[in-house]
């Protein structure tokens, strides 16, 4: 079993643990999404030593989860794994019934999209993975965790030029066209690596960097309070303002609502006002 937690598993709860995970790898989740799933039952088990899984139930883990002063995009992934431990857990008693916790509100937070000008700053960096990875997040719109996942099998020629087939969130793959810029910056990338075939971002016991290296890097480039986070934030709102489609947005980005790619769509008080005062003619 891979040592998902650094931490010991309870020894109560060790072997539910263990079998919940399993379950989970054979839905063919991605180990980082069960590495998060995880994380969040054991983190419980261990604050709460007293407890054990037979005596879970939706009061008992919402009692304690209500005291933590969690953020509410905390608390939305955390309530995510209780019920889809609960759930299984009931199954797994041979009293499978229906586990509901509640809806989390997650206010809508500002967008803020990494200024161009500190973006062409970091093309320099003597990192060349830090200048590549920004492209890619600001340029592509990839996640920190789809970078790394990038292989040369994953550029696709086609007639009007290159595509990326992005491994998305919860194994979800999408297509994303690369610009002309990007693509000259991969090919020399690839050429100053030697890489001809391969990932374009080697290294760990994956045979790639993880997502929390390649953060790491990126982050450690950029001025406070930007993130790479807020690369993606650019590339969501430079194609909407390019292009005014919120569904072309949606699938670029792949996300699965257009609610969410609204989260990322930054405006600038000069494109409010003159909203506006075009209404009021």
């Amino acid at each position: 079993m891979a040592r998902y937690n650094a931490k010991p598993t309870p020894a109560a709860w060790q072997d539910p643990v263990d079998r919940w995970t399993t379950w989970l790898l054979a839905r063919g989740l991605r180990s980082a999404t069960i590495r998060c799933k995880r994380h969040h039952i054991v983190y419980f088990a261990r604050r709460n030593p007293h407890i054990l899984p037979d005596d879970l139930t939706v009061d008992v883990m919402l009692t304690w989860a209500a005291k933590q002063p969690w953020k509410p995009e905390t608390r939305h992934a955390a309530y995510g794994s209780y019920g889809n431990f609960l759930a299984w857990l009931r199954r797994d008693q041979g009293s499978p019934e229906s586990i509901e916790f509640p809806t989390v509100r997650r206010p809508r937070a500002l967008a803020r999209p990494v200024p161009d000008a500190l973006i062409e700053g970091l093309m320099g960096c003597t990192d060349d993975r830090v200048a590549l990875a920004v492209r890619l997040a600001a340029y592509a719109g990839m996640r920190r965790g789809e970078i790394p996942l990038l292989h040369t099998n994953d550029l696709i020629t086609e007639q009007h030029g290159r595509t990326i087939l992005v491994h998305g969130k919860g194994g979800h793959e999408r297509l994303v066209p690369v610009s002309d810029r990007l693509d000259s910056a991969i090919r020399l990338y690839q050429e100053a690596h030697g890489i001809e075939q391969g990932w374009l971002f080697p290294g760990g016991t994956s045979g790639h960097l993880g997502a929390d290296r390649i953060g790491k890097l990126v982050n450690s480039q950029l001025p406070r309070p930007w993130t790479l986070h807020g690369l993606r934030h650019r590339f969501a709102t430079a194609v909407y303002a390019a292009t005014r489609d919120i569904i072309v947005v949606q699938q670029l980005m792949g996300h699965a609502s257009v609610a969410t790619t609204q989260r990322y769509l930054a405006f600038t008080s000069d494109a409010l006002r003159a909203a506006v005062n075009a209404a009021d003619t």
